[in-house]
Order: structure tokens, then C-alpha cells, then sequence
């Protein structure tokens, strides 16, 4: 066995790919107010972008409601602004001391919507899995090439290898199924 490209090594970049799907994930709204709704929308303030959670405290006062309290009351205007560009189909409403969003109800349409947008996120998850796979055979290839590895000890290491991302694409796959039901039963 290589020490230099171990099979496992592959299981901290096929995780960060799995974490990334979550995280895009959590910013699609269900029907329940959540701070990962807006928490990573990016803000234009002092010259620079910067996510909402860098700039304000976010709260549920309720379960269809985000209340924004921006720490300096001159960042109210680029965060409406910065929402109101946002995928998220919430008109933000301006208080005398922050933003509240009121959630509306989800329609038939719209449920469909994020649902789509679901499927894309998994899609594009098992994409980056098969690129990190095709990268790190790649890299196996050429070690072992170097090495004169026999093509037996190749073709375990290549079976190894699958089903690791064999493990990592279920992963994606339940993680995206659970969001879809939770879209669908709202």
C-alpha cells in the first residue's frame, strides 16, 4: 500500500463536500422561522461583504418570524438590500431598531421550487465527489505507475475507494431525501 495515497485520505475531502450540502441546505426555508435562513447572506457594510451574523443579532420570536437587530443601526439599509436580492421570496419590514421577516405561507409553486433546488444542491454534491474521487485515482494511478504496483493490488484500492464514496453518495442521497419530505409535508 502507498503511504502517500492512502484510501482514507480521501474521507476529510468527501466530508467537506457532505458538510457544504448541509450548510446549503439549511438556508432553504421550510415552513418554520430559522436563523440559517439568513445568518450567511452576504452584506455590503464598512467596504466589504460580510454574512448578517457578522452584523447583527438574529432571533425567532416566533415560529414564522426573524427579527434582525443590526449592532450599528447604519446597516439597516444594506441588509433590507441584501435580503430583499436573496433567494429567499421574503419582503423584509423595517422597524424603528431592525428588520423583521414574517414568513409567509408556503405555496403548492413554491414548495416545487425549493425542491428543485434541492435535487440541483444533491446533483452538485455527487459531482464534487466524483471529482474528488477522479482526482485522487488520478493521483493513485501515478504512484503507482511509479512503484510498479501490480494491477491486482490497483484494482483493490480502486474497489476501496468506491465504496467509500459509495458510503459518502448515500449520505448525500438521505441528506437530500430528508430535506425534500421536509419541504413536502409543510
Amino acid at each position: 500500500m502507498l503511504d502517500t495515497v492512502d484510501p482514507d485520505s480521501i474521507k476529510p475531502k468527501l466530508q467537506k463536500s457532505v458538510d457544504f450540502l448541509i450548510d446549503q441546505l439549511k438556508q432553504i426555508r421550510t415552513d418554520r422561522a430559522n436563523v440559517s435562513l439568513v445568518e450567511h447572506i452576504e452584506v455590503e457594510a464598512y467596504g466589504t461583504k460580510m454574512p448578517i451574523n457578522q452584523l447583527a443579532t438574529i432571533s425567532i420570536p416566533d415560529p414564522r418570524t426573524i427579527l434582525i437587530t443590526p449592532w450599528d443601526k447604519s446597516n439597516i439599509e444594506p441588509i433590507v438590500k441584501a435580503i430583499q436580492t436573496s433567494n429567499l421570496g421574503i419582503n423584509p419590514v423595517v422597524l424603528e431598531d431592525g428588520i423583521k421577516l414574517v414568513l409567509p405561507p408556503m405555496t403548492a409553486e413554491r414548495r416545487q421550487e425549493l425542491i428543485r433546488i434541492v435535487k440541483q444542491e444533491v446533483e452538485n454534491a455527487r459531482v464534487a465527489i466524483r471529482n474528488i474521487r477522479k482526482e485522487w485515482m488520478k493521483k493513485y494511478d501515478e504512484e503507482a505507475e511509479k512503484l510498479n504496483i501490480s494491477k491486482e493490488e490497483r484494482r483493490k484500492v480502486e474497489e476501496k475507494i468506491d465504496r467509500i464514496v459509495g458510503e459518502f453518495n448515500e449520505q448525500v442521497n438521505k441528506i437530500g431525501d430528508q430535506k425534500e419530505s421536509e419541504l413536502s409535508s409543510v
